[in-house]
């Protein structure tokens, strides 16, 4: 019964914050000027990600203040995540929250800081990464090598190819 409460805050807590990502998403969105020669203008498609991010979101509170149970059935498609037998998959239900505020902060970072993305990206998926794994000193390795590459690699994308000015 207390993991179970423990999963409701959890997934409570998720459903709120993405609430109000989305809310943020609209607020910006709707900063966006339209363009003369399009009708809809810039912002249309983010202000159509949040209506459908936040319903998402008002769903999975319904959900979990209707006593719903998230993500728990008698099938699961994903290997191990039946809770006969053995587990091959650890739950984690902070790590969702956890990516979440790790995301905010990585756009904060690269919005109201001068860090540049090379360097955002870098300790962004170095820590993602991390947190994603079983936490040995290997990992952190792992991670940061994948960070390094994915972090260079997004960087000459954008610069080289795509020719995109980042921060």
């Amino acid at each position: 019964m207390k993991e179970a409460r423990r999963f409701a805050a959890t997934n409570l807590a998720f459903g709120l914050s993405t609430l109000a990502v989305s809310a943020i998403v609209w607020w910006e969105a709707s900063k966006v000027r339209p363009s003369p020669y399009d009708p809809l203008g810039a912002g249309a498609f983010p202000k159509l990600v949040s209506v459908l991010l936040a319903g998402l979101a008002i769903l999975l509170i319904a959900r979990v203040l209707l006593g719903y149970a998230i993500g728990d059935s008698d099938t699961s498609l994903i290997s191990g995540l039946t809770d006969d037998g053995d587990q091959t998959h650890r739950r984690r239900p902070f790590l969702a929250v956890g990516v979440l505020a790790g995301l905010t902060l990585y756009i904060a970072a690269l919005t109201l800081t001068s860090v540049g993305f090379l360097w955002a990206t870098i300790v962004f998926v170095a820590v993602i990464g991390f947190a994603m794994s079983d936490r040995r000193p290997r990992d952190l390795v792992v991670a940061g090598l994948i960070a390094v590459f994915i972090g260079v690699a997004l960087n000459f994308l954008f610069t080289r190819v795509l020719i995109v000015a980042l921060p």
